[in-house]
Order: C-alpha cells, then structure tokens, then sequence
C-alpha cells in the first residue's frame, strides 16, 4: 500500500513538472512572437514618448502572458509566502549579497561597451531621452521583471524541483527564458542561460524568486543608466 502511494505520487509529481515545463515553452513562444512583432511594429518605428508608452504595452503584455496566466495555473510545490520574506531578508550570507549585487553591477557595466547593447537600451531608437523620459519608463521595466522572474523561478522552478532534484530543475528551467533572448543582441543571446541558471540556483538558495528579481532589474537598469550616462543624457 505504501508503495503504491509512493508510485501515485511520484506520477502526480511528474505531471505537473510537465505540465509546468509545456506550459512553461508554449507561453515563452507566445511571448517572443508578442515581443517580436511589437518591436518590430512599433517601437523601432516609433522614437520619443510613443516608445515608451509602447514599451509600457510590451511589459504589460509580459506581466499578463509570462505573470498573470501562470498565477492562475500555478501547482503546487511553489514557495510559500513565509518563504518568499524569509529569503528577502534571511536566507543569504553578507558576502554573497554583495558580491551578487557587485557582480550584477560590473557585468551591466562591462556590457556597456557592446555596439549592439548600447542601440538596443533602455528602448531602440527611443530619441532623445531624458530624465523624465526614463522615469516614465523605468517602472514598466519592473512590471517586466516580476513578471518574468515569477514565472520561472516562483511558477517552474518549484515544481521541476520537486520532481527532479535541484540541477536538472536548474537546468530545465533555464531553458525557456533563453528562448526569449532569441532574435536580441548576440551577447545577450549567449550570457542568458548561464545566467538563468545563475538566477535559479539565487532562487532556490532562498526559496524566493524576489531576491533574482531585485538581481535583475540591478543588472538591466545599470545598463541603462551607464549607457544613458556615456550619451551625456544624464
């Protein structure tokens, strides 16, 4: 009887793991075909304001695709809310926060240099930015984090955990944000699953997927900023 509930349960364990990852791959294609054919419509068309409320349209569409549709599937196996402010606050050493938020810095900052990268942010052909302009724009920027970072750290990552141990989960989940970077800058496309991975492993250290989105958004607003601040726009 006891062997059977184990086989019960490993089955049921092995469901929503694929279940999750399938859902995981179909919401990423639909987001990256979202992306794409709103980059490609608008946002390069489009310099000033209009980019930045289109880009506004593109991070909501993310927090609705990649946040909300997940939230309203989630199994369970995900982190617990005690869990998520236990790692906020708790769950990492001193030196490893900041060495994580050093790092986050320096690889924003070393990517600075990159031609592709500086066309590419905060929003291509976005002229002539401001101050105000990125203001207005840096909060869609965090909408867009959370987003993403709830759905593959709080949404998959448990669950792939759960059914097959902490590296192949790692492994897995890094797979689908690094389609997204699909049709971006090649460095880009070259440091995301190293870096997915890297995001996961903070995750699972915590149980929380807030600390990668605090990491995240360090990393993608330094490089806006320094690159806002070589332009001499701020």
């Amino acid at each position: 009887m006891e062997t059977g509930s184990v086989g019960t349960s490993r089955r049921t364990q092995t469901y929503r793991a694929v279940t999750a990852l399938s859902v995981s791959l179909v919401l990423s294609v639909i987001y990256l075909l979202f992306r794409n054919w709103l980059m490609g419509g608008w946002i390069r068309l489009e310099p000033g304001w209009t980019s930045i409320g289109h880009a506004w349209v593109l991070h909501l569409g993310a927090f609705l695709i990649l946040g909300v549709v997940p939230f309203l599937l989630r199994a369970r196996g995900g982190f617990t809310f005690r869990e998520q402010i236990r790692a906020v606050w708790a769950a990492y050493p001193l030196w490893l926060k900041v060495t994580a938020v050093l790092l986050a810095i320096g690889i924003s900052i070393g990517s600075n240099t990159d031609p592709c990268l500086r066309s590419a942010y905060p929003i291509p052909d976005a002229t002539p930015w401001s101050i105000v302009r990125y203001l207005a724009f840096m909060p869609s920027y965090l909408i867009y984090y959370i987003a993403f970072e709830y759905h593959y750290r709080g949404f998959l990552l448990p669950v792939l955990r759960e059914r097959f141990g902490s590296t192949p989960a790692l492994l897995l989940q890094s797979i689908p944000p690094t389609l997204l970077h699909i049709g971006l800058c090649p460095s880009e496309l070259m440091g995301s699953f190293p870096g997915q991975l890297a995001l996961g492993w903070i995750a699972l250290r915590g149980g929380s997927y807030w600390p990668a989105v605090i990491l995240h958004a360090i990393t993608g607003i330094t490089l806006d900023v320094t690159i806002l601040l070589s332009r001499g726009v701020i």
